[in-house]
């Protein structure tokens, strides 16, 4: 399924919906309700709160950075608006003093990992970072040391009084815990928001707006330890990068933790993209001032567009499913589970193939050497068009259950990310150093599925759900397909310039769903042993047991899920639902669910 370490740019109907209601598609829609001004008063910056911004934002003097220049997919509308942050979870509280000094360490070779983001003419995005020299590092770290706490980029937060558990009860660290014991799936409620915010974004930016005016960098570290974990989240900007970003970064962290030289990164200033953009040489052959063709499942909405997706989201965002109603929460599945699951897919897709062979009459005998050696190949071809990942798998087991409540007829489009890093688009034969082996690129595509009803996703066996989603993926992202994709979101979407038009993966009346996978990247393989507190000589290694991430939206995150990783004896995904639909015995209700404890009133 899709690709690897992007956040979920256009995640839900929701995201579309604050996209509509933002000012600048305020003023060119004209015809709204009040429902819609209201929403668009509720997200404008406060101007006493900007002012207090601008007044924290520190000057750096030219000597104390260097210009790079960010790469057009990473300065798109979608990356540069988005603010998430990642967390790692370790089975161990650890020290704060030896990861801030290993993280200086790494920093010192990196410096680009908490550089600043700024507006820029010169850089043919419109943006660039301001990396740090020595000079500008020295200065920096000295300043950092006399800023209020939640203006600190490096943060740690002492919790050591209580276990994790009573942050989220799901990622217990006793044996005994759901995660660790031979049980079944289960779902954990997710943390409070405001021990969310107070244990994982204390010191972290809200929006593009204010890190520019505080002369915050693209990415800020908060540290809290409990008395039997500890969790490491990182909060960014989106146009820094992706998932396998975040990656290097704990990869560099390691290194200086274990001793270890940390390498620099290679070529800052590489974009492998450009020339996609309009006007560029692989731009699309469209005429001036109108839309490239869209790739499969987007298109541009027009008036009549906007209405009806107005209507039918404000009835589910209002009356159906009001915000109050929807909660994060986070899954386990065990591996034997997962397993079970792909398992029970390969069997659905015998049954698919022999029938499919039925209908085709294709029942030829091995008759002779040269027919047996054609019937070899022919069986060898069909084995692997009927293969499914155990992404594919988690995919159509995640669209079964989010399905459950919906009307059979209901139209529904699927949204994931393909990752650009490993799917070069036509054009010219691409750098490997300035394509795959980027750590520093955003390679986060938001493909669109061939669109289903929620009858055919509920009645479909699920291994042919999976091998639906595997075709769909595999169709819209050819070489073909990416080159439509870049040429159309560099019309629409650039930071610099975008077009104004509303470009949309699915129909107005779609309901649509968002996947992320970022189990590839493998979050869970790094050692962090290094920090143990001094005097704990545990022998066993400090391990990751849990992943967790969270999105920062104006509005809701409904109908959006990711797999987090394959961490502590199974896989951990993140959803966002209504209450009912996590209590539903058709859907996520058929589940134990493990709730935090009352906190007391004493």
């Amino acid at each position: 399924m899709g690709g690897v370490g992007g956040f979920l740019h256009i995640t839900s109907i929701s995201i579309i919906f604050e996209y509509i209601t933002s000012v600048d598609q305020f003023q060119r829609i004209k015809t709204v309700t009040f429902i819609f001004i209201a929403v668009v008063e509720q997200t404008a910056p406060s101007k006493k709160r900007s002012s207090f911004a601008r007044e924290m934002a520190t000057t750096m003097d030219p000597e104390d950075y260097t210009v790079v220049p960010i790469p057009f997919l990473n300065a798109t509308v979608s990356n540069v608006e988005l603010m998430a942050r990642v967390t790692v979870v370790f089975d161990a509280p650890l020290s704060f003093e030896k990861l801030h000094a290993a993280w200086i360490t790494a920093l010192q070779v990196r410096p680009i990992m908490q550089a600043q983001m700024k507006k820029c003419d010169a850089a043919p995005s419109g943006l660039a970072y301001h990396v740090l020299t020595p000079t500008g590092m020295a200065k920096y770290l000295e300043r950092q040391n006399h800023v209020p706490e939640h203006l600190r980029d490096f943060y740690c937060l002492d919790e050591s009084h209580r276990s994790i558990k009573s942050y989220c009860p799901g990622f217990g660290t006793n044996p005994k815990e759901p995660s660790k014991a031979q049980g079944g799936i289960f779902i954990s409620q997710g943390p409070e928001l405001p021990d969310q915010k107070q244990c994982t974004a204390f010191n972290a930016v809200e929006n593009f707006q204010e890190m520019l005016d505080r002369g915050r960098p693209q990415t800020t570290i908060q540290i809290t330890r409990f008395s039997d974990a500890t969790m490491i989240t990182f909060s960014v900007n989106h146009a820094f990068g992706d998932l396998v970003t975040i990656k290097s970064f704990l990869k560099a962290w390691e290194a200086a933790l274990c001793g270890n030289i940390v390498q620099p990164y290679e070529r800052l200033d590489a974009d492998p993209f450009m020339g996609y953009e309009p006007g560029g040489e692989f731009a699309a052959q469209n005429a001036p001032d109108k839309s490239p063709a869209p790739p499969p499942g987007w298109q541009v909405y027009g008036m009549l567009d906007k209405a009806r997706f107005l209507k039918r989201h404000l009835w589910d965002y209002y009356v159906k499913r009001p915000e109050s109603t929807i909660e994060d929460r986070r899954i386990f599945i065990p591996n034997e589970f997962v397993e079970a699951l792909e398992d029970r897919a390969r069997y659905d897709l015998t049954f698919l193939q022999k029938r499919l062979d039925e209908q085709s009459g294709d029942k030829a005998k091995d008759s002779g050497s040269t027919t047996a050696k054609k019937e070899k190949k022919k069986k060898k071809k069909k084995k692997k068009d009927f293969y499914v990942s155990r992404s594919d798998v988690l995919y159509a087991w995640l669209l079964k259950h989010s399905h459950a409540h919906l009307a059979p007829e209901q139209p529904s489009t699927a949204v994931t990310i393909s990752n650009g890093r490993f799917r070069p688009p036509a054009g010219p034969e691409m750098d490997p150093k300035s394509l795959a082996e980027n750590d520093l690129l955003c390679g986060a595509m938001a493909i669109a599925l061939p669109s289903l009803t929620a009858g055919k996703v509920m009645s479909l066996p699920l291994g042919e759900l999976a091998l639906h989603i595997r075709r769909g993926i595999k169709a819209n992202t050819s070489p073909e397909n990416i080159k439509k994709w870049l040429n159309f979101h560099f019309y629409h979407g650039l930071w610099k310039s975008p077009s104004g038009e509303l470009a949309v993966p699915c129909q107005p009346n779609h309901f649509i769903t968002g996947v992320t996978d970022w189990r590839a990247v493998r979050l869970g393989q790094v050692d962090f042993t290094p920090a143990r507190l001094d005097g704990d000589n545990t022998a066993t290694a400090v391990s990751v047991c849990a992943i967790d991430g969270h999105m920062v939206f104006n509005s809701s995150r409904r109908d959006f899920y990711i797999c987090l990783g394959d961490v502590d004896g199974g896989v951990w995904i993140l959803g966002f639902a209504s209450k009912d639909q996590w209590q539903d015995p058709r859907s996520f209700g058929k589940y134990n669910t493990v709730l935090r404890e009352p906190k007391s009133k004493l």
